[in-house]
């Protein structure tokens, strides 16, 4: 029962929350164009994640339809030539589709399980994608530090995605975005903005768009400085 009773409180926080944010988003217009490309993002995928929470994962552990469609829908807008991808699954089908038709982007996937980025692996040849720049995150950390435009952290368990959040946060490019998954999880938000905030990141609260039948949500984190910000519309200070 009290487990049960938080569980409420937070939800309730939340929701009005997330009402206070969709009334300042909702007068952004690429916020609208966003909101607006979800449902059609959303029906191009769908046949694909059925097939791929059928025959791969289950809905309850790959990342929700919203999320997947919002990463789809970012990437249209944001137009990143370099992304990131931590926590190899369903997400790395979607980010290398985008890369494919953008012609000029690459994609790294990272995992932090060996034998599931093998199955990612296979997944992606089986779709008729490219499976290369497939890390382990050992592996990957190894490797010299590398900025990206865009960066996914989705990454193992809630222990592993709280000790990897500032290393990954490291990775996203000046005037980069992140999407950062599960911010439903206190134990992930409760981290998430004052290690975003101390990067520099503005969190942009768009539960409304990646909430799904289970309550997770996502939240995207934009990093200033450089050029003109696509959460403001301002310049950001060089």
């Amino acid at each position: 029962m009290y487990i049960r009773g938080k569980l409420v409180i937070r939800d309730l926080r939340h929701g009005l929350y997330d009402v206070r944010e969709r009334r300042k988003l909702h007068g952004l217009s690429w916020y609208r164009d966003v909101r607006a490309a979800m449902p059609r993002a959303q029906d191009a995928l769908r046949a694909d994640y059925d097939d791929y929470v059928a025959n791969v994962s289950w809905s309850g552990m790959a990342v929700s339809l919203p999320t997947a469609a919002l990463l789809r829908c970012l990437c249209e807008h944001l137009r990143p030539r370099t992304i990131l991808d931590l926590g190899s699954g369903f997400s790395s089908a979607v980010l290398r589709q985008y890369a494919q038709g953008a012609g000029n982007a690459t994609v790294i996937s990272v995992d932090d399980d060996a034998a599931w980025l093998g199955r990612t692996r296979e997944y992606l040849e089986r779709r008729g994608l490219p499976a290369d720049r497939l890390f382990t995150w050992p592996d990957f950390r190894a490797e010299p530090l590398q900025l990206f435009d865009f960066v996914f952290h989705d990454l193992g368990s809630v222990d592993t995605r709280r000790a990897t959040l500032a290393a990954a946060l490291d990775y996203v490019a000046p005037g980069g975005a992140a999407i950062l998954d599960d911010l439903h999880k206190h134990r992930i938000e409760s981290v998430a903005r004052p290690i975003a905030s101390a990067a520099g990141f503005k969190l942009v609260w768009v539960r409304e768009l990646t909430l799904d039948e289970y309550g997770r949500f996502a939240t995207w984190a934009q990093r200033a400085p450089g050029g003109s910000s696509p959460v403001t519309g301002r310049a950001n200070p060089g």
